[in-house]
């Protein structure tokens, strides 16, 4: 059986991010990058958002994949609590969209 081969896509915010790290934590995000190439199992941050999450240790990858270009496109490379300060400006709470359901009537 043949597995799906992505093309990654790093934008440049991530890969300013990225810069900022040491070198054996590059070393790490790098093989989890090339891991992301195969179909990686990756935690998905739910609710409709299209964020992925792939973990190295204590660090976040976070992608969305395009099935139809075979494309994987990384916003986010960094530690978990830049990671959560990511998740904040974006409105995104730790994985979970705010939705506001319209109150039921009261009778």
């Amino acid at each position: 059986m043949e597995q799906t081969v992505y093309s990654v896509i790093i934008i440049p915010e991530a890969k300013r991010l990225a810069e900022k790290l040491d070198r054996p934590v590059l070393q790490r995000i790098d093989g989890k990058i090339k891991q992301l190439q195969r179909e990686l199992p990756a935690r998905h941050l739910g609710h409709g958002l299209p964020y992925n999450v792939a973990e190295a240790g204590q660090y976040r990858i976070a992608f969305k994949t395009d099935e139809a270009t075979k494309t994987k496109t990384v916003y986010f490379i960094g530690p978990h609590k830049e990671y959560e300060k990511w998740l904040h400006s974006n409105n995104l709470r730790f994985g979970r969209q705010r939705i506001f359901l319209p109150r039921a009537p009261i009778f």
